[in-house]
């Protein structure tokens, strides 16, 4: 797997977030693009799954379609 990088703040405010960056291979990307896809496919939907969660699927699926991209454009 790749390296993992955590970069945080000193002192953090209750409603901030953590932010991670991550180092993947186009592997690893593609195996995550397609693991949020089979997981956005099976979503029970709203009430058994919070909607929010559908929301971070369909975010990281364009996060994660952006690296697939980039994986294609450097592979030709």
């Amino acid at each position: 797997m790749g390296v993992l990088v955590v970069f945080g703040l000193t002192e953090m405010h209750r409603d901030e977030k953590i932010k991670f960056i991550v180092e993947l291979t186009d592997d690893e990307i593609t195996q995550l693009a397609e693991s949020v896809e089979f997981h956005i496919k099976l979503w029970p939907g709203y009430p058994a799954a919070e909607k929010e969660e559908q929301v971070r699927l369909l975010e990281l699926r364009s996060l994660l379609r952006v690296g697939m991209l980039e994986v294609s454009f450097h592979k030709d």
